[in-house]
């Protein structure tokens, strides 16, 4: 079986196809389909993970990564979102670790395709989504193609509060199409000290869309496609990029310097740029 390295070498080979010039190209490909497709907006299930933070030992892919939510999209009758709900909300590590290993066995097998078949595949598919939280866009154009059945992404979270009915799933049908996958939000809060907590409090319930950013890793207005258990997985297990996320802590003199909106918008940007800084 294939190991970690590979994965990481299949997210770089991913990241490469987006950085290609002529991106922008497929790019207003798929906008231009999407104006031609009947739109359904629904809020998407959420759960909130149980699982307690981890302070050494050994890692695994699916592990949850503080501070963040997990959005996970499944084909339609696949017991994987029930097997993950169901391990999460029970904060059960044992049933996590054996999905995990399912999981890592048939990532080892994926391949990359280029980004004008990705669009192409799209462009058949009967539907693909947008997720979006108020009215802040956070992943686009996002869908299972090349044979993918599951997949993952990863957004940044401060840990303030989101009210789940303000994330708002859009999804652009085909022909009048039903939609062939199903998403699952995991919530996974950050360790946060008390003054901390308190700034994030603070924070109007009319600007709560500071406390989630976008996708980190991905172009703007990204094609996020659903290939990725290789980049929302594989980073799960890497102790120093858990490290890192340790590490953050915004102290007190620059939370009364920044107010608490400055400190919530600060307190996100550091949990962004970590998770760039890891291929996230």
């Amino acid at each position: 079986m294939k190991t970690k390295s590979y994965r990481d070498e299949l997210r770089t080979s991913i990241y490469n196809e987006f950085n290609k010039e002529d991106f922008h190209v497929h790019l207003r490909d798929i906008i231009a389909d999407k104006h031609k497709r009947v739109t359904h907006s629904c809020s998407p299930e959420i759960i909130t993970s149980n699982v307690s933070p981890k302070k050494s030992g050994d890692y695994y892919s699916l592990m949850p990564v503080e501070g963040s939510i997990i959005v996970y999209c499944a084909k339609k009758g696949s017991p994987l979102l029930g097997r993950l709900k169901k391990a999460y909300a029970q904060g059960d590590e044992q049933a996590l670790q054996e999905i995990s290993k399912k999981v890592d066995a048939i990532v080892s097998k994926r391949e990359v395709i280029s980004v004008k078949e990705v669009v192409d595949q799209l462009k058949e598919a009967p539907a693909y989504f947008d997720l979006a939280y108020e009215h802040k866009t956070l992943v686009s154009h996002v869908g299972l193609v090349n044979g993918i059945e599951f997949g993952s992404m990863i957004l940044p979270w401060n840990g303030g509060e989101l009210k789940d009915q303000d994330f708002k799933l859009v999804t652009y049908l085909k022909d009048f199409e039903s939609s062939d996958f199903e998403v699952l939000l995991v919530k996974c809060r950050p360790v946060l000290s008390k003054i901390e907590q308190e700034a994030l409090l603070q924070v109007p319930e009319t600007q709560l869309n500071l406390n989630i950013g976008t996708a980190a890793a991905s172009p703007a207005a990204c094609l996020v496609i659903v290939v990725i258990f290789a980049a929302a997985t594989a980073i799960a297990g890497c102790a120093s990029f858990r490290n890192r996320l340790s590490e953050l802590v915004l102290p007190a003199d620059r939370i009364k310097k920044l107010g608490s909106i400055g400190s919530a918008a600060e307190m996100l940007s550091q949990r962004r740029m970590v998770f760039e800084a890891h291929g996230m």
